[in-house]
């Protein structure tokens, strides 16, 4: 994801692999990374959306499911646009969609592999808007606003966390061995 939004921070991939001077176009290998991943991914997930429709039960609930994957890059688009941090900071707004990308399909695989009803509401995308929009209109002092966006993170951190802690402590119990014991 980090290619997506800064394709020529290193200095490997701001190589020169395409250079048209007529018109201006300049292609790095920054650029083909992130196109290459945003194309795969697209047929990644269109694959799996198609595959995810046509084996459901309820298309109305399946729908549902597929609605944190898109609410993830409309997040990253608007905080690109509205927030005053986005320019400074953007390695850790990605940090942050990551955590939330990661726990979101750590519980889908889990409901899935389970056979449980996944619950695709996440309270993250709309306290985010909140604290977006808080952002943008400058209503607080900016280091009350960048609080708000780190204890976003924090809490979706602990709760990472605690999701992972659980599933390990029930295949452990399930396989009856400890998962962490001190002598």
């Amino acid at each position: 994801m980090i290619f997506a939004f800064l394709p020529t921070q290193n200095e490997s991939c701001s190589y020169v692999v395409f250079e048209q001077s007529k018109w201006g176009v300049e292609i790095q290998l920054g650029d083909l990374i992130a196109f290459s991943t945003f194309v795969l991914s697209v047929q990644y997930n269109l694959g799996n959306f198609k595959e995810g429709v046509a084996s459901s039960k309820e298309l109305g609930h399946t729908l549902a499911c597929f609605l944190p994957f898109f609410q993830i890059p409309f997040i990253l688009y608007l905080a690109s646009v509205f927030s005053n941090f986005w320019e400074d900071y953007v390695v850790l707004f990605l940090f942050g969609v990551g955590m939330l990308i990661t726990n979101m399909t750590g519980s889908l695989n889990l409901a899935s592999t389970a056979g449980f009803k996944f619950n695709p509401h996440y309270w993250d995308p709309y306290v985010f808007l909140v604290v977006l929009a808080i952002d943008y209109n400058q209503v607080f002092d900016k280091s009350v606003v960048a609080g708000f966006y780190i204890s976003m993170v924090a809490i979706r951190i602990a709760l990472y966390l605690s999701f992972m802690r659980s599933v390990a402590d029930q295949i452990c119990e399930n396989l009856d061995i400890p998962f962490l014991t001190v002598k």
